[in-house]
Order: structure tokens, then C-alpha cells, then sequence
């Protein structure tokens, strides 16, 4: 039990030194593109909101790292008809970190909804031709001309250039970007791959 609460606290402690840590770093960049809040950052209804931010993103980014393990389960059927969705997530997550949105959309009769686990540690080209391939399995196996795309962070990297640089345009019905860095990212010196 002992053991449970340290791995816990561990992984507890990681998530909100993250979280703490971007939002410094994010409120740093929005600070010197906006040199006017400088006087109101301390104020305590800017605090009272960033306090909310921070407990409210710990908290799900907490459930998404302890999710983790169940993104390596094979994954199951989803109900549905019509154009396929396909969640694309980002860098060292897994399909997991889809999973309450997967259920909320199913819930709503939104579907068929597919998750890849990608490969993060290969290259974009590599990530982008396993898109690609499982874009036209869909095809083929549902009978239908495109998919949608949903992608998070690189994951949205993934379906932009499969849209614009891997002939994936004609395949894709729209595609929705989430915190995706198209114009590049100051944290990317920090990932290992």
C-alpha cells in the first residue's frame, strides 16, 4: 500500500510541475506580447482564475497520465454510422487520453470514432504514413470516401501534414486541431525524442 502511495505521489507531483511549469511559461510569453497586463497580473481576480486553471488542469492531465496504461488495451469496436472519426493524440500520450471525449461523442450517437496509438519517437513522415494507412483501411472496410480527423498537439502536426503534404486532402471530410503547434514550439527542446 506503501508503495501504491509513493508511485502516486510521484506521478501526483510530476503532473503539477508540468502544469505549474507551462503556465509560468505561457504566462511569461503572454506577458511580453501584452505588456499592459503586467499591472493586472496580480490582481485577485486574475489569480483566483489561474488558481482555477492550474487545480482544474492538473486534475485532468492527472487522469490522463494514470488512463495511460488502458491506451495499450487493443482497441474496441465504436458504434456508428457515416464518416469515420479518427483522434490522433500528442507527443507521449497514448489513444487513452481520448477516451471520456470518445464516450461523450458516442453517447451522442457521433461515430464510428477510431484511436491510433502512435509512435511518437519516430519521425513526423514515419507517424504521417501510419495515418495515411489506416485513413484508407477505413475507407475501404466502411465504404466511404473520407474521415475526419481530430488531432491534439503533434497529433494535429500529423493530420496537417497528411492533408497538405501526403495527398490526404481528397481523403478528409474536415480536420479539427487542439493545442497543435503550427508555428512551432518553445517546449520542443525539452521532448527526449
Amino acid at each position: 500500500m506503501l508503495f501504491l502511495f509513493i508511485i502516486f505521489s510521484a506521478i501526483f507531483i510530476s503532473v503539477a510541475a508540468t502544469v505549474i511549469l507551462s503556465y509560468h511559461m505561457a504566462w511569461y510569453e503572454w506577458g511580453n506580447r501584452h505588456p499592459e497586463l503586467i499591472e493586472r497580473r496580480f490582481a485577485r481576480q486574475t489569480l483566483w482564475f489561474v488558481a482555477r486553471l492550474l487545480f482544474s488542469e492538473v486534475f485532468y492531465l492527472l487522469i490522463t497520465v494514470l488512463a495511460h496504461p488502458l491506451g495499450w488495451l487493443p482497441h474496441r469496436k465504436s458504434p456508428g454510422r457515416g464518416e469515420p472519426v479518427i483522434f490522433l493524440h500528442g507527443l507521449f500520450h497514448n489513444r487513452a487520453c481520448w477516451f471520456w471525449l470518445q464516450r461523450r461523442l458516442s453517447h451522442h450517437g457521433i461515430g464510428p470514432l477510431y484511436s491510433l496509438n502512435l509512435n511518437t519517437w519516430r519521425d513526423l513522415e514515419s507517424i504521417t504514413e501510419q495515418l495515411a494507412k489506416r485513413v484508407d483501411l477505413l475507407r475501404l472496410r466502411l465504404g466511404v470516401e473520407k474521415v475526419h480527423l481530430v488531432g491534439h498537439s503533434l497529433g494535429g502536426l500529423v493530420a496537417r501534414n497528411y492533408i497538405q503534404l501526403r495527398g490526404g486532402a481528397n481523403k478528409v471530410a474536415s480536420c479539427l486541431t487542439i493545442g497543435t503547434p503550427h508555428g512551432g514550439s518553445r517546449l520542443a527542446p525539452f521532448a527526449l525524442s
